[in-house]
């Protein structure tokens, strides 16, 4: 039988998860990747990581757990202590950390968040730039045509297009190129994005433009360039 908490421990683990995921701006596939990478295990997949996110995992593999948990702890000694990993596929520097008063968290500490014995940490207030109190409130991420809203903040600047935006784009938070041919091409008019890959599209762009035009950038003020 089901106990109350574990239902309140996997939805409030939901949130956290959704969260953790949309401020890093990577997509499913490209956070399992960061996670098995640090592990060294393929040992999260991404219709896992989607049920959890979404609060339908009701059973699941402690080795899914034992991927999250390396990388919670691999994003806090990183970011809080200055350790790299040869595991890491270049994407580290993209995942909020999060950790308690003892330390990081690993496999145990999401665990015991999952099945409701633990709260859910405290994420930062603002990561890479962005505030998410910006990105929840009246302009949530996803809802802009960003795309179209970059090209016009480009194109309003001095310059030609492209080079302003391989400028941009040299602020891009991540360096997957496969990732990077995309939202040029998103930009351009070329592609289309899902409403997911708006949503963590939209936060990559306002920490490239806080970092390219040196102020910043949150949502809201990317809604009034729309």
């Amino acid at each position: 039988m089901e106990l109350q908490r574990h239902v309140e421990g996997r939805e409030s683990f939901a949130l956290f998860l959704d969260r953790w995921i949309r401020q890093s701006t990577l997509s499913d596939a490209a956070f399992c990747k960061a996670a098995n990478s640090l592990l060294g295990s393929n040992r999260l997949h991404g219709t896992q990581l989607s049920g959890l996110r979404n609060g339908l995992c009701k059973q699941i593999s402690v080795y899914t757990f034992d991927a999250l948990g390396a990388l919670a702890t691999a994003a806090y000694k990183h970011h809080k202590e200055g350790k790299d990993y040869q595991r890491d596929n270049g994407n580290l520097n993209l995942i909020p950390f999060f950790g308690d008063e003892e330390g990081p968290f690993g496999m145990a500490e999401v665990v015991e968040m999952f099945v409701g014995i633990r709260e859910t940490p405290q994420l930062p207030d603002e990561w890479l730039g962005v505030s998410w109190e910006k990105v929840e409130g009246d302009q949530p991420a996803g809802v802009l045509d960003i795309g179209l809203t970059i090209r016009r903040i480009l194109q309003r600047d001095d310059g030609d297009l492209l080079d302003n935006l391989d400028s941009l784009m040299a602020h891009y938070p991540s360096k997957d190129e496969a990732r990077q041919l995309r939202f040029k091409s998103v930009v351009l008019g070329l592609a289309k994005l899902t409403r997911e890959e708006s949503q963590t599209e939209t936060l990559a762009a306002c920490m490239a433009l806080t970092a390219w035009k040196n102020e910043p950038w949150d949502v809201a003020k990317l809604a009034r360039q729309a």
